[in-house]
């Protein structure tokens, strides 16, 4: 149907009563809120009565405690007025601050010595504590060298004992105990030994440095073909090296160069090259 056939029903004849019907039956879905509203307005009082009605049908358990909430809320609010007015008269009851001032108590005043008194002098103690000393630990590295240290401190000690010891007497007998006089030697043998004391200077595997005096050690020869020259030296520098050595000079060359037996705390430097087969016995005994 077209819309202008439509609009000729709505005016004319029976089809305008049908649309009028069509539009009565319809109005509350077409309008849904002005119903609700006009309902409201008719039926409030029985919608009223519904919910009175349903109250008095919950079950009594809800109702109690209703009850009881609204009776515990009444006690809370009684208990609370009662204790505003308990403090209330308290702090009225409560003495105030001045109240003893106020009193004429008498006071009592104690007697002072001011003459033995102002003698007395003042002597505060001191407060400030002394920080205590603290020592700290050595390391591993100070500790070696320090012992090191007392090592070669201990070994000077004991080389400058012996050499004490031996400073005086430092070989036993007679001088001639140790040596012979042997003519093949073409040396002019002294008739008084002369002895000399100080450091060495080795110059060669059978002579040495007393000073500034030269000398080769008497009675001994290294033949470099037969012995080792160079061993008997070295052995010459460990047995003198830091040690003072004793020499007496029993004979000279003929070119007035000295030959001497030399001691180094109690060993014959001249007799111990041969033992250690680093020279040849001439003129020992």
């Amino acid at each position: 149907m077209s819309k202008r056939e439509w609009d000729e029903m709505k005016t004319n004849g029976f089809g305008a009563f049908l649309y009028r019907i069509y539009l009565g039956l319809t109005y509350p879905v077409r309008h849904p809120f002005v119903t609700i509203i006009v309902l409201l307005a008719f039926y409030r009082h029985e919608l009223t009565d519904l919910w009175l009605k349903y109250q008095h049908k919950m079950p009594e358990p809800v109702q109690q405690a209703a009850l009881i909430k609204k009776q515990t809320a009444e006690k809370i609010e009684s208990k609370l007025t009662e204790m505003r007015s308990s403090l209330g008269q308290i702090m009225q009851n409560m003495p105030k601050k001045n109240e003893k001032a106020e009193k004429n108590e008498e006071v009592r005043f104690v007697s002072w010595n001011v003459a033995k008194f102002n003698k007395a002098k003042y002597q505060p103690k001191s407060t400030v504590d002394q920080p205590a000393e603290t020592t700290a630990e050595p390391t591993f590295a100070e500790t070696k060298q320090q012992a090191q240290e007392n090592r070669v401190q201990k070994i000077e000690e004991f080389e400058a004992a012996r050499e004490e010891q031996y400073k005086d007497v430092f070989y036993s007998g007679k001088l001639s105990d140790y040596y012979v006089e042997n003519n093949s030697l073409n040396l002019e043998y002294l008739p008084e030994a002369q002895h000399l004391y100080g450091e060495a200077a080795v110059a060669g595997p059978n002579s040495l440095y007393i000073g500034d005096k030269f000398m080769f050690l008497y009675g001994i020869y290294t033949d470099p073909d037969i012995y080792d020259a160079a061993e008997a030296q070295d052995y010459l520098e460990k047995i003198t090296e830091g040690r003072k050595v004793h020499c007496e000079i029993v004979a000279e060359t003929y070119s007035h160069t000295a030959t001497a037996l030399c001691f180094v705390q109690g060993v014959f430097i001249n007799k111990a090259l041969v033992d250690r087969k680093l020279a040849r016995n001439v003129a020992l005994r």
